[in-house]
């Protein structure tokens, strides 16, 4: 008796097939070789360690360029003689632009005093921060509210850290208005403005001009376009325009602040 070499049954001498499994025994039996995990598998765990060992290498690489960044630019520089070729960083939050340099919290310190100065009101507050390779900042300052349902006041400060411009304007827009007569100023709007810039000189020239200009509004009124009708010197402005079937004004009062507030 002898054994089958697929089956391992015992069979008997001289027999040509397995009566168990049926395995041709004059053509011979070649175990079937079983192919390793390691050997099926092997070039995808290659491809699969390279794949994720480059997107480690690049991702440990920008890591390392962030942080080399931020190191370079955590604290502000004195301004360099030469001129701003690009934005360093921009930030609409005086708390994110503290954080980002150990020493802007003079900057911000004296924007928080400028706007206790605005205290007659609760300001809708928006900011522009933007700081340049040269280490020159600009600052763009906005604040906004409504003063009752005709009447809005926004004031705009805009100056750089080089001292090289210190704007102001102040905005405000009277709406629902139905007569030439509401086209004008009262005392107690005229020094809403006053209230924020002194000298209301100009635009008190300007809705003195407004006001000769009485008999050209009565042949206009119907037909005033999107630019309305106004008076304008050097970034001033007091403007009147079509709203429904009424009016509103926009007077502007554009000057250059007498100090800087960083």
């Amino acid at each position: 008796m002898k054994k089958c070499p697929r089956c391992g049954k015992e069979i008997n001498e001289g027999e040509k097939y397995c009566p168990h499994c049926g395995l041709d025994l004059d053509s011979g039996y070649r175990p079937e070789k079983k192919h390793s995990k390691l050997r099926l598998y092997g070039p995808w765990i290659l491809i699969f360690i390279g794949i994720f060992g480059m997107m480690f290498y690049q991702s440990f690489m920008l890591s390392s360029s962030l942080t080399s960044t931020t190191s370079e630019t955590s604290t502000l520089e004195e301004i360099s003689d030469d001129n701003a070729t690009y934005i360093i960083a921009s930030y609409d939050t005086l708390a994110d632009f503290q954080n980002a340099y150990s020493n802007a919290s003079d900057y911000v310190n004296d924007i928080v005093a400028y706007e206790e100065t605005l205290s007659d009101y609760i300001f809708n507050k928006s900011y522009s921060i933007t700081v340049y390779d040269n280490y020159n900042i600009a600052f763009e300052l906005t604040y906004s509210v409504s003063i009752n349902d005709n009447l809005t006041l926004k004031i705009n400060r805009s100056y750089d850290r080089a001292h090289s411009y210190n704007d102001e304007t102040i905005t405000l827009k009277k709406t629902g208005l139905s007569s030439f007569a509401e086209l004008l100023l009262t005392d107690d709007e005229l020094a809403i403005i006053q209230n924020y810039h002194s000298d209301t000189s100009v635009i008190e020239t300007l809705m003195s001009n407004i006001t000769a200009r009485e008999d050209e509004f009565e042949s206009k009124k119907e037909t005033l376009g999107h630019y309305g009708m106004g008076e304008y010197e050097d970034g001033s402005s007091y403007v009147i325009h079509r709203q429904d079937t009424g009016y509103y004004i926009t007077v502007k009062d554009s000057f250059t602040a007498d100090e800087y507030i960083s």
